[in-house]
């Protein structure tokens, strides 16, 4: 689970917010690894971020850590902030259930579309403005809970968290079961 506790409880969001943005790049890379071509995507960009970054370090340094930098770290902490209520309290086995949807028209015009979350989970490299169609492909197989109408509180993720954990469990025990029974 990436919001839970080493003692089981659901991590508060500032915790998660400054982890997620501390760790950021390294999660990248660690992810890449199952997708070599995204890696090098990413070494792209990031060598291309890196030049920009020079010139404007060479020729403004103020300005550089005002117009770019402090932009990037701020968009990586309101990217971490919104992560949370799209993962807090499920797990990460099941790509379609690993994220929660909420569908609010308003709330995908101004995130881009963050709403169809388990769809960017199911194929990454869906572009933003073709999400709510390729969700619609794969909506029957996003579980109910994973639907929200409004901001996921602190309380409803630590509920989450522990029926989905409670299902897991309860997964794991009748597998057992049946190879037993095998």
């Amino acid at each position: 689970f990436a919001t839970e506790e080493p003692d089981g409880s659901i991590t508060p969001r500032w915790r998660y917010v400054l982890r997620t943005v501390a760790l950021a790049y390294g999660y990248m890379i660690r992810n890449g690894r199952l997708r070599p071509d995204y890696v090098r995507k990413l070494a792209i960009v990031m060598a291309l971020h890196a030049l920009v970054l020079a010139a404007l370090l060479a020729s403004d340094p103020l300005g550089a850590l005002a117009c770019f930098v402090s932009v990037v770290v701020a968009n990586m902490f309101v990217n971490a902030w919104f992560s949370y209520s799209h993962h807090a309290g499920l797990s990460l086995k099941d790509r379609c259930g690993a994220s929660y949807s909420n569908l609010s028209r308003l709330g995908n015009l101004i995130t881009f579309n963050t709403g169809y979350h388990p769809a960017h989970h199911v194929k990454a490299s869906v572009h933003w403005y073709e999400l709510p169609s390729f969700h619609a492909t794969i909506a029957a197989r996003v579980p109910a809970h994973c639907y929200l109408a409004g901001e996921l509180t602190h309380e409803a993720a630590a509920a989450q968290l522990a029926r989905t954990r409670a299902a897991e469990e309860a997964a794991t025990a009748s597998a057992a079961t049946r190879r037993t029974a095998d």
